[in-house]
């Protein structure tokens, strides 16, 4: 992953505001159930008939205020992103067919010309998913994570340690998956690799194979590497187990908040109250997507992974001695065509 950052570093500049926003998107959100607290002790005063009606409208416009902050520098991040990605993969994908005019014959004579497309194509289009989101997002995703821990042992340490733990639970278990199906996703790329060359030969040597009668030949080898393509990607799919998990073990967090919550508010523990409680739902929530998106994205970051090693390794493949000339330079031209210099006469 070194090498696919160091393509980042021509846009620097753009990555840099992409995590600015992201910091500055993830702090607003932190102090939104801050707010939504405020709103609700204001309400609760209403029972005793001394609400604040000016207060709740300041509360709630700066709410809204502040969710469409988080939106806006949270799309603008996302702009910013997915055109580094589009740069990124398009100077990888430039310096790939450079490489293909500068490998020797023997590369193509041990390699299936499908496995070739399909590092060009497919294995750079998982750096691009890789690259458009993940990498600013988990920095997004760590400030809000700190940020909800800090505001939550504040209001009740003992709810925040409910929460942390109750999550981080589900989240252990949720990384263990995810780390298990990396083997699969390196195989599931092979396979893929093998299976494209298979079809783009078949396909290109149709005649011949019906010429020699070897349709049942071709049809049981595309079979049997189907099969194992299958097999390899069945396997890999189970990391998709993590994003669902993740998802259950913050909607679990959600029912321990409010068991730990309401225990606490009937036996009158010092900061406990229904505005606190309120406000401990959202970070709740606020606190267990993060950890959601993180798990989701160790899937796409392996796939990554997969994809990079094809690709660095096709790039790293030996080059022929004698260098070979860009198309339509002057020494690529025949010497008929290039253009004839009158000396003085």
């Amino acid at each position: 992953m070194k090498r696919l950052l160091s393509y980042m570093k021509a846009y620097r500049r753009n990555v840099s505001l992409a995590v600015a926003f992201a910091i500055t998107g993830a702090f607003f959100a932190v102090l939104i159930p801050q707010i939504v607290s405020s709103i609700t002790t204001e309400i609760e005063a209403c029972l005793s008939g001394q609400m604040n009606t000016e207060a709740v409208i300041r509360y709630s416009v700066l709410a809204v205020v502040f969710i469409l902050a988080t939106f806006l520098l949270g799309y603008s991040q996302g702009r910013l992103m997915a055109g580094v990605s589009v740069k990124v993969t398009g100077t990888i994908r430039g310096e790939l067919n450079d490489k293909l005019d500068r490998i020797p014959v023997a590369y193509f004579d041990r390699t299936l010309s499908g496995d070739t497309i399909s590092r060009v194509t497919n294995d750079v289009d998982l750096l691009y998913e890789a690259i458009s989101f993940p990498f600013v997002s988990l920095i997004s995703d760590l400030v809000l994570l700190t940020g909800c821990i800090v505001m939550m042992l504040i209001t009740n340490a003992i709810l925040a340690l409910t929460v942390i733990v109750s999550t981080l639970v589900g989240l252990g278990i949720a990384m263990g998956i995810a780390k298990a199906g990396k083997p699969w996703h390196t195989r599931q790329q092979a396979q893929l690799g093998i299976l494209n060359g298979i079809v783009d030969e078949d396909i290109s040597g149709h005649l011949v194979i019906k010429a020699f009668n070897c349709e049942e030949s071709v049809c049981e080898t595309f079979d049997a590497l189907n099969e194992e393509l299958y097999e390899a990607s069945w396997k890999a799919s189970f990391s998709g187990m993590v994003a669902p998990y993740a998802t259950f073990s913050a909607n679990l967090s959600y029912v321990v908040v409010c068991i730990v919550g309401a225990v606490l508010l009937i036996n009158g523990i010092a900061g406990t109250d229904l505005p606190s409680i309120v406000a401990f739902i959202l970070y709740t929530k606020m606190f267990s997507s993060p950890l959601t998106e993180m798990a989701g994205f160790f899937g796409t970051i392996q796939r990554a992974i997969a994809g990079a090693d094809r690709v660095f390794a096709l790039l790293d493949e030996a080059e022929m001695d004698m260098p070979v000339r860009p198309a339509g330079s002057e020494e690529a031209r025949p010497a008929a065509q290039r253009p004839q210099v009158v000396g003085d006469v």
